[in-house]
């Protein structure tokens, strides 16, 4: 994709997608928690255009897919549903300001 298009895209999903204000802070995330390192320039283009905007913050949640699937292969399976409390708390952080958080759903 050219970087014309992505572009518009990230404009389209901060000012008519989720209403990014001056001020506000960004966390993006993927749809599962993790993240396709394919989405990168996309990614890229929406934190730089959430700045243009006049957020004050933007965090990225990456996750490495070839990680991700090590772990459910190798991790002791009681603590497969086991989830850092810092994960919940950063996003609910966010919420409770009134922050949004943006999902992004990326295959390759």
């Amino acid at each position: 994709m050219d970087d014309q298009t992505l572009d518009a895209y990230a404009q389209v999903v901060l000012e008519v997608g989720i209403g990014l204000e001056a001020g506000q802070r960004l966390a993006i995330q993927g749809y599962d928690g993790g993240l396709a390192l394919e989405a990168a320039p996309f990614v890229h283009r929406i934190v730089e255009r959430a700045y243009d905007l006049g957020a004050r913050d933007v965090r990225i949640f990456w996750e490495d897919a070839g990680e991700r699937a090590i772990r459910l292969r190798r991790q002791p399976e009681a603590e497969l549903g086991e989830h850092p409390a810092w994960v919940g708390e950063a996003f609910n952080e966010h919420a409770r300001a009134g922050d949004p958080i943006l999902i992004v759903d990326a295959v390759s």
